[in-house]
């Protein structure tokens, strides 16, 4: 979306009058707490933009929680998202005060884009008519999902309700809002890619392979040269056996197996097509038992792979969880799930490990590095996200990963309907006191 795009959503800032003055505002209305909050956070933030990178202020200042919430922007919300651009659609359509507002929001851009609005329906004539119907659904799709933001974002911020109706008429204070948060998503990104870097040797394992012909083989990310793990990026991906059986559709293994130079061969130079549209290797767990490769059979160990629970511990709970027993956190400073009190597991933040996995384990340098023609991404990340919907699917999953990570056990056992214990105790003793009751032990507590 251009500037002049979003300007046009959130109102255009620059609209001055003829006599060179700008249009009244809210702004100029007589102080009040909400008021005063938002010129000192919106003082705050153009301050910030003037630094190199987005500095955020002593801690506790509003503007440090501004920068907390916006490390959990993309671990919530997918690494592909466009955080500028959803902070400022997604606050702009939760301004709106009422739904006939909102409606009208996002169908004056879904139509000004696409020349129809998003969700209608109307005859098709040709396949570039086609192809605008698709574009708007998407886009339909990516309102959804803003707006989304924007409702997770004054959860997270709960002053910022109050501020809204102030940043709706203040385009540029807006844009400084969700570059400001842009920037620190992206940080908070690369630092989690760079954890999975630094830890993700201790996660894979040597693997040896019985054949069908009787021989076997080994997978191991260690250099034969010294037994060390082999660091050097460039050498993984396709480029080394251990990460591309990692990488490759379970499905595709079998046969990866049998023939693992020609697989590589053929995977590097495009023979080989290994897209998004399938389930690598790693979200599986086929530590204990051989998971089935029929394409018929995807969901036995799907997203119960260790290096996947592992990476999501190394990035919730530091890296040193990551090889405790389950529900073990790591000590030293807080970790990211101890400093914003979390304890809960979703789709996609299960979803957002997956896709840094991903990426960390091929031969891409730098995130940008990534090529969509091979490997969409963000297709990848959402295709995850919408399993997760099917609550017959994700709950045993999400049982495990709270489980894993948190400590956190579904009981099965239903003790709400128990006496309480202490209650027959404290009777207990309150008869034994009254006149002529009967005494409790011998008050021997050995």
């Amino acid at each position: 979306m251009s500037p002049d795009e979003l300007d046009e959503l959130t109102g255009d800032p620059s609209a001055d009058q003829e006599d060179g003055s700008t249009s009244p505002s809210v702004h100029s209305v007589l102080g009040t707490p909400a008021l005063s909050k938002y010129e000192s956070l919106v003082a705050d933030l153009q301050v910030s933009s003037e630094t190199s990178r987005w500095r955020f202020g002593k801690s506790g200042s509003p503007l440090d929680h501004l920068h907390d919430i916006g490390r959990l922007v993309m671990r919530f919300h997918g690494p592909y998202l466009e955080t500028s651009q959803a902070v400022t659609v997604g606050l702009t359509i939760c301004a709106a005060a009422t739904p006939d507002e909102v409606k009208e929001h996002r169908m004056a851009l879904s139509t000004r884009l696409y020349g129809t609005a998003a969700g209608t329906s109307h005859a098709q004539t040709d396949t570039a008519s086609e192809e605008r119907s698709a574009e708007a659904k998407k886009w339909k799709a990516t309102l959804d999902a803003y707006t989304n933001v924007g409702k997770w974002l004054l959860t997270q911020y709960p002053d910022l309700q109050a501020m809204l109706k102030y940043f709706d008429e203040d385009g540029c204070a807006m844009s400084l809002l969700g570059r400001f948060l842009d920037y620190h998503a992206r940080q908070g990104r690369t630092a989690d890619i760079r954890t999975l870097k630094e830890n993700i040797s201790q996660w894979i394992s040597t693997v040896t392979v019985e054949l069908p012909s009787g021989d076997s083989i080994i997978f191991t990310p260690h250099s034969p040269a010294d037994g060390k793990f082999d660091r050097q990026r460039a050498n993984w991906g396709w480029n080394s056996p251990w990460s591309a059986r990692l990488l490759i559709w379970l499905s595709a293994r079998g046969q990866f197996d049998e023939n693992v130079e020609g697989s590589l061969e053929g995977l590097r130079n495009g023979h080989i097509k290994m897209n998004h549209n399938g389930f690598p290797a790693f979200l599986y767990d086929d530590s204990t038992a051989p998971v089935s490769t029929d394409v018929r059979d995807f969901q036995k160990g799907l997203f119960r792979g260790p290096v996947l629970i592992a990476a999501y511990r190394c990035i919730w709970t530091s890296p040193e969880s990551s090889t405790n027993p389950p529900g073990v956190a790591g000590s030293g400073r807080a970790s990211i799930s101890r400093k914003n009190c979390i304890t809960q597991v979703t789709g996609e933040s299960i979803s957002y490990v997956a896709c840094l996995i991903r990426h960390v384990l091929s031969s891409e340098n730098h995130w940008c590095d990534q090529n969509a023609n091979i490997f969409d991404g963000a297709i990848f990340f959402a295709q995850m996200v919408k399993l997760f919907k099917h609550e017959v699917f994700a709950a045993p999953i999400l049982d495990i990963f709270k489980r894993q990570v948190y400590g956190i056990t579904t009981s099965t056992v239903d003790v709400s309907e128990e006496p309480n214990q202490f209650d027959i105790l404290d009777d207990q003793l309150a008869a034994s006191e009254a006149p002529g009751g009967y005494p409790m032990g011998g008050g021997d507590l050995e």
